[in-house]
């Protein structure tokens, strides 16, 4: 999956985190592996070996056809 520049990352927070915060912006365009689908409107998807929510509508999808794109 292709995330593009500037999605808003949602990470689960727990009290073993010692994260400032749990969401993340990316700063360039990412390749993540599909890791299902977690609640309504939203994916997870792993990126840097961290699974990630993100909002279906800013995943990118790439079909047989390599020149054109679906929009989750």
């Amino acid at each position: 999956m292709w995330i593009p520049q500037g999605t808003i990352l949602h990470r689960r927070w727990s009290e073993n985190d010692n994260l400032f915060s749990p969401i993340s912006v990316t700063a360039k365009p990412q390749i993540g592996v599909y890791a299902g689908q977690n609640k309504r409107g939203y994916s997870r998807v792993m990126i840097d070996s961290k699974i990630w929510e993100i909002e279906d509508r800013e995943i990118r999808y790439f079909t047989q056809n390599k020149k054109e794109v679906c929009y989750g």
